[in-house]
């Protein structure tokens, strides 16, 4: 349900305002806080009735946001298993032709601070790397889009279709007449 104090597979629910509703601990507030400063506000909280207490906590849900040169920008929820930054990227819509593949930027909080990871999806290692592949809870996931000039081979199939379109209007408007 959506009230905090219920279990679910041996867990806790977050309600709608982001609080946990704990017997004997009263509510906590779980919203904007990361998985592990949850873990330790609770291992500290519980430490009164228990001798070395373990908490675990993880995410039912992984939400994260993916901006910047993608067919459905905005925030995202997948569950967390495995969550790769290809199923972010899709959950976007995937990337259009005018996205820089070799630019994208993963914004992750560590331990309270900012940091930023870049990406080069052209080169194969980043498979290799959890770090970069795997997506985390509140990522925000950045893709620059390309420099397109009037020279480049995007453009000028725009232009090229642009003017055989204009032209086959204009000799239907004077086949009409």
């Amino acid at each position: 349900g959506q009230g905090g104090g219920g279990t679910e597979l041996g867990g806790f629910l977050v309600d709608v305002d982001g609080n946990i509703e704990f017997p004997k601990l009263g509510v906590l507030q779980a919203a904007g806080k990361t998985s592990q400063s949850l873990r330790l506000e609770l291992e500290q909280k519980v430490k009164p009735y228990l001798k070395n207490p373990i908490v675990n906590v993880r995410f039912m849900m992984l939400q994260f946001s993916v901006l910047g040169e993608v067919r459905s920008p905005g925030i995202k929820t997948l569950q967390p298993q495995r969550t790769t930054l290809l199923d972010a990227l899709a959950s976007a819509g995937d990337l259009p032709r005018t996205a820089k593949r070799y630019d994208i930027q993963i914004y992750r909080d560590y331990n309270g601070k900012r940091e930023v990871l870049e990406v080069d999806l052209r080169k194969k290692d980043i498979l290799y790397n959890p770090e970069l592949f795997q997506i985390k809870h509140n990522d925000v996931i950045i893709v620059q889009p390309r420099n397109i000039n009037l020279f480049s081979s995007e453009a000028n199939g725009i232009i090229g279709l642009t003017t055989v379109l204009i032209s086959f209007a204009t000799l239907l408007v004077a086949l009409a007449r």
